[in-house]
């Protein structure tokens, strides 16, 4: 992994632990990182999670109790 890489992931991972960041803008950079490292599952992932799921993925989500 070189420099800008590195760089990139440390981002991601700043951007993951600050509440304030908004999600888009994480997995845009995770988009990138994806194709810096040659990884389509990432990519395709951070894609589907930024345009939303169809029916032909089969995302389940689960319902969540909230009181």
């Amino acid at each position: 992994m070189n420099r800008r890489e590195r760089a990139l992931l440390a981002q991601i991972e700043q951007d993951v632990l600050d509440d304030t960041k908004p999600l888009a803008g994480t997995l845009r950079k995770c988009v990138i990182f994806g194709g810096h490292a040659n990884s389509v599952a990432l990519r395709d992932w951070a894609q589907r999670e930024l345009r939303g799921y169809d029916d032909a993925t089969g995302r389940m989500f689960r319902p969540v109790a909230s009181w």
